[in-house]
């Protein structure tokens, strides 16, 4: 918890993996706990909204998705659409964008056990989505890694700490949200 983060419930879970090993059992602490409801918002914190709805979006075939990826995350990209198959989605789609996903409890403990402790990229959010069976738009992703800033009619951006720290994007986030929150 950031020294600057008040009036925020926080609640210390220890993190011995991986980034992707930590990223589960944090998502497995939330989903087995009473603090949180059976149904709550998941996002991470390089992404904001731009608007107040918080619209579901995909990415697509998540077998195209894989093809355009590179280093570990394609690895664990074709490790989960193996993970898929087998459980029998034979065009599953993508929900591996940056953007905030509706998470309910149950479909999201199915879709942790399927990934197990694999300390590679499994794609959570993916496996997730289709088992819950969830439904969106298709949108390209909203993370700006270099120069940019978002399309008109975007509902989220999401940005690399090298973008928020040297782009314009940084600049456009701050004057967009000048009033700190409560």
């Amino acid at each position: 918890k950031p020294s600057w983060l008040v009036n925020a419930n926080h609640v210390p879970i220890p993190q011995p993996g991986g980034k992707y090993q930590n990223t589960r059992a944090l998502m497995r602490w939330a989903c087995q706990s009473g603090l949180v409801p059976d149904k709550f918002i998941y996002s991470n914190d390089d992404i904001w909204w731009l608007t107040p709805e918080t619209p579901m979006l995909h990415g697509g075939p998540f077998s195209k998705y894989v093809l355009r990826l590179s280093n570990s995350y394609a690895r664990g990209g074709r490790e989960t659409l193996k993970l898929l198959r087998a459980q029998g989605y034979a065009d599953p789609t993508s929900w591996s964008l940056h953007t905030p996903i509706v998470v309910h409890k149950e479909p999201m403990r199915a879709a942790l056990a399927l990934a197990g402790n694999s300390a590679h990229a499994i794609h959570v959010r993916t496996l997730y989505g289709n088992i819950a069976e969830l439904e969106g738009a298709q949108h390209r992703d909203v993370k700006i890694h270099g120069v940019g800033l978002p399309e008109a009619g975007w509902p989220y951006v999401s940005t690399s700490d090298d973008a928020w720290q040297r782009r314009q994007i940084g600049p456009w986030i701050r004057s967009r949200f000048a009033d700190p929150s409560r």
